[in-house]
């Protein structure tokens, strides 16, 4: 399996899908060269090509506050849990909430599923890392894999970058009076049907770089999970639209 070593020469979704196609097990580690993160590495771990732990410092929702965005638990069981946390080492938050009867097993698998998709579109907004797989064997029971069609289905591929392939000019987006859903995702992005997929490129980039949750930090928990629903909301239209 030969991958590039940079980023920039392909894309993520053309990494994921080729550990898929190969049915590898191994840590796909990203490495930032360029800007004020140069040398911050994520990993993503895969078990027979599918994912199954995302490893990165960017900041994403923990589970209690997952679990809380949904109603699943409430702020005092979140306190309760971590005023205990110092009494149980080695437990993790997701198993003290179990334990203190606050949620079930099935809530707390479902928020890691969610928190380890959030860590995964954070890493498809990489522009440039330096791209290493490390072949590994299984340790234990891995956790769920995502699905294939969340992981891949409707990413970006470098034979699609800039609209050109084989020499072609930008390819213009379907109107979405033929494709409702290319409609949605176009309004999603504040665009018309005639958009090109550069236009696309460049709102996308703009709104990504105005709405981050990041850009945020003193957000309450309810500002930023509206943050996080409407950057969500932009990276699926972005994704469907040059897929």
């Amino acid at each position: 399996m030969n991958l590039p070593g940079l980023l920039r020469l392909t894309t993520l979704g053309d990494v994921l899908g080729a550990v898929y196609r190969e049915g590898a097990t191994g840590v796909v580690e990203l490495r930032e060269v360029s800007g004020a993160r140069a040398g911050h590495t994520h990993r993503i771990h895969l078990q027979g090509g599918l994912v199954v732990e995302v490893e990165t410092d960017v900041p994403t929702a923990r589970v209690g506050e997952v679990l809380r965005r949904r109603g699943i638990v409430t702020e005092a069981d979140v306190a309760r849990a971590v005023s205990r946390m110092p009494l149980f080492p080695d437990r993790r938050f997701g198993e003290l909430l179990v334990a203190m009867h606050a949620a079930r097993e099935s809530d707390v698998a479902f928020a890691l599923r969610l928190q380890r998709r959030e860590r995964l579109e954070r890493l498809f907004l990489l522009s440039d890392a330096r791209i290493v797989f490390r072949v590994a064997r299984t340790h234990g029971a891995p956790s769920a894999p995502l699905p294939t069609d969340e992981v891949l289905h409707g990413r970006a591929r470098f034979r699609d970058r800039d609209g050109r392939a084989n020499g072609a000019e930008p390819r213009e987006i379907h109107a979405s009076r033929r494709d409702p859903a290319r409609g949605r995702a176009l309004a999603a992005l504040g665009l018309g049907d005639g958009a090109d997929l550069e236009t696309v490129q460049r709102a996308f980039r703009k709104l990504a770089a105005s709405m981050h949750p990041d850009r945020f930090p003193t957000a309450d928990a309810d500002e930023r999970a509206t943050l996080m629903r409407r950057f969500a909301e932009i990276t699926a239209a972005y994704h469907s639209l040059v897929a």
